[in-house]
């Protein structure tokens, strides 16, 4: 049996040409993370797309909580909420990656593993006047935690608040950002009876893929991927680290992994 295929079978629609200013394995990692980020800032909030000047709409805010905003959907939502002009964006992370999203875009950060961060990000929203209650939050992270990350987030929002999670949501306040929206996509969700499918929204795939291409465009300028690790091992060793990773243990957060092919 084959230890890898010799070819990779994509759309033509969602292939693209990688341009110099975009290295070869930050492009094989970037679709998925920025499709999903843009089918939740475009497509659910429905906020303005990148111009080719950046304007940041101080006198007129629209408070974004991002939470989990080191993870790579997180990086990519606080960039493209940048270039949209969005403000106040109030993300929450680990503080070891505050610099890093200041230096990204984010207004103020917060440390999610506070006991108090749902109060501090209260205070900071009357702080900067920008009303007592979040309409529009953001679940970059999807943690299975008790309180997840999704019930610590809509502790912050107003009642008819817009909420969004990367992961499937009991709380029907929610909706899931999808990267493949070009197409139906069945799914089988933890503890649901029977597979669900996800139909296609072919309006919604033009618009996020239009806002990938100037991410695309402007690679290394005004939008990255931070961190972006090449394995090079064994497949036994790959499967490992994937395993870790969906599992949620060492890896997982800040960063993406690419795997170098063919594998030893």
């Amino acid at each position: 049996m084959a230890r890898n295929q010799q070819y990779l079978a994509c759309p033509e629609e969602m292939a693209f040409a990688v341009p110099a200013n975009l290295p070869q394995h930050h492009a094989a990692c970037l679709s998925v993370v920025v499709m999903t980020a843009c089918d939740a800032l475009y497509n659910v909030f429905r906020f303005p797309l990148p111009g080719d000047s950046m304007v940041t709409n101080e006198s007129h805010p629209q408070p974004l909580l991002i939470w989990g905003a080191s993870s790579s959907v997180g990086l990519s939502a606080v960039q493209l909420a940048r270039a949209s002009g969005v403000h106040p964006i109030l993300v929450t992370a680990s503080p070891k990656n505050h610099s890093l999203l200041l230096r990204l875009g984010a207004t103020r950060c917060f440390d999610y593993n506070s006991p108090t961060v749902v109060a501090d990000i209260h205070a900071a929203l009357e702080e900067g006047q920008w009303g007592r209650r979040l309409a529009r939050a953001f679940d970059a992270v999807g943690s299975q935690t008790d309180p997840s990350s999704a019930q610590l987030m809509a502790r912050c929002v107003a009642d008819d608040a817009e909420l969004v999670s990367v992961v499937v949501q009991k709380d029907p306040r929610f909706k899931m950002p999808f990267g493949a929206m070009n197409s139906d996509v069945t799914i089988h969700v933890t503890g649901m009876p029977r597979p669900i499918t996800i139909p296609a929204r072919r309006n919604d795939y033009t618009r996020a893929w239009g806002v990938f291409q100037w991410a695309v465009a402007n690679y290394g300028k005004r939008f990255e991927l931070p961190v972006v690790e090449i394995f090079n091992g064994t497949a036994e060793e790959a499967l490992e680290r994937l395993h870790a990773l969906g599992s949620g243990g060492a890896g997982q957060g800040m960063g993406k992994l690419a795997i170098q092919h063919p594998l030893q």
